[in-house]
């Protein structure tokens, strides 16, 4: 590279206020910008916990929900086989309803049968009765006849003897002929009697048969609305079994994606890679203002700062309130930020530092840092005491500031080095990918520049 002539000014003398104020302007917009997209990649990472959490929860509740329809495929399962046992029950029920229906109807038409063989009995016996009555008359008129015929013997004397005998044998005949008459009256007349009651017995019976009959087939027709009811239920418990089969099948294959969902790291690869974009937005913005401000034509400061605390009173706009300096310069101060109240830049005011008087200022910007104030134009007496202030500052860090610049050569020196030896190139020489070391205390980070320095 070659050197720039030595009758060239340096560039901050070209440097307009113009420039500087554009520079500021980009400074704020590129500041509001990253803050923008930390907040996002913030918000984005906290939406990408919430999602894992819910994405556990929902398995949790799929997991619950796949307990539940797994009790009720077995419920409805079971419901499926005590349906087809009702059905089964139903139908033998309807069978042995119409087999007692038509055993009733055999027993109603032998019933009829047989009220007409009682009919028929109690006629043959009342037929019976009319020829007994007929042989009782019979008798009697030969008991008349053999009493005439031994009357009539008697009067003949010796010559109707045997006559007379004959007769009283015939005599004797029938009045065993009248006893055997009347006992078999007495018999039949009891048959009569047992016929008329086994008739209205069984005339009773087959009443009684008739009365049943309606009750049997009132039954059957239940049992058939029955065996109807109970095939639809279970037709029915059929589908709702299937149905719940299916909806198991379908929460199986939810709760597999929630725990895909829950277990897979694309979420939480998510999380960390908008952890990460945060922590590295937050990390250019850390690297970008100091960047930009040590560039020639955009350092606002024309004066060297001191990191020195000293108690201040600020006035800005309608605020005051206490603080402390971070650092000073001759130009300004950075004071530490007051809670969380919010500032606009270019607010004007007055800054009183330690003992010294109140000075003019203005709010040059706002960063993580601090309110960046600008020192107004003063008079004397306030120049002299700051510069005093700072010449005891400066002389507190001489020994430090010459040590820095010492070491600051020699890395200087080792880089050039580095670089005519082709042991690093520029681009290394550059490198902003810092990486944190692990384990260090302020945390320390690394680039490809760093190991020619060990």
């Amino acid at each position: 590279m070659e050197a720039l002539p030595a009758a060239v000014p340096p560039l901050a003398e070209f440097v307009t206020l113009a420039d500087r104020e554009a520079v500021s302007v980009l400074e704020q917009d590129v500041v509001a910008a990253m803050r923008r997209l930390a907040a996002d990649l913030g918000r984005a990472e906290q939406f990408s916990t919430q999602s894992e959490t819910r994405s556990g929860a929902i398995n949790d509740s799929v997991l619950s929900m796949r307990e539940a329809t797994a009790t009720a495929s077995a419920n409805s399962a079971a419901l499926v086989t005590a349906s087809r046992q009702v059905s089964e029950s139903a139908e033998e029920i309807g069978c042995s309803m119409s087999l007692a229906r038509e055993r009733l109807d055999a027993a109603a038409i032998r019933a009829g049968e047989a009220t007409g063989m009682m009919t028929g009995l109690a006629m043959a016996t009342a037929e019976i009765r009319g020829i007994v009555d007929s042989i009782a008359e019979i008798a009697r008129q030969t008991n008349l006849l053999a009493l005439n015929a031994s009357i009539e013997a008697a009067r003949a004397g010796e010559a109707g003897r045997g006559f007379g005998i004959v007769a009283q044998e015939v005599k004797v005949l029938s009045v065993e002929v009248r006893e055997a008459v009347d006992h078999i009256r007495n018999r039949v007349d009891r048959l009569t009697q047992a016929a008329h009651g086994s008739a209205a017995i069984v005339t009773d019976a087959l009443q009684m048969v008739r009365d049943v009959n309606p009750v049997i087939a009132a039954i059957g027709h239940a049992s058939q609305e029955q065996v109807a009811a109970t095939a639809e239920l279970s037709r029915n418990a059929g589908e709702t079994a299937r149905f719940v089969e299916t909806v198991a099948e379908r929460v199986a294959e939810i709760a597999r994606i929630a725990l895909s969902a829950a277990t897979e790291s694309e979420s939480a690869s998510a999380r960390r890679a908008t952890a990460r974009g945060a922590s590295l937005a937050g990390g250019l913005l850390r690297r970008f203002i100091p960047t930009l401000r040590h560039s020639s034509f955009a350092d606002r400061r024309r004066h060297d700062r001191f990191p020195a605390e000293h108690p201040v009173e600020l006035r800005l706009g309608t605020r005051h309130f206490g603080s402390r300096t971070i650092d000073i310069g001759r130009g300004g101060a950075l004071i530490a930020r007051p809670g969380q109240d919010e500032f606009v830049p270019g607010l004007t005011g007055s800054l009183a530092i330690a003992d010294l008087p109140p000075m003019p200022c203005r709010l040059a910007a706002i960063s993580d840092l601090g309110l960046h104030m600008a020192f107004e134009q003063q008079v004397f007496e306030q120049t002299r005491l700051l510069d005093e202030l700072l010449e005891r500052t400066e002389t507190g860090y001489r020994p430090l500031i010459e040590r820095t610049h010492a070491f600051a050569a020699a890395v200087e020196a080792l880089f050039s080095e580095a670089l005519v030896r082709a042991r690093l190139s520029e681009g290394d020489l550059f490198d902003a990918d810092y990486i944190a070391i692990p384990e260090t205390d302020p945390q320390q980070y690394r680039n490809r520049a760093l190991p020619v320095l060990e």
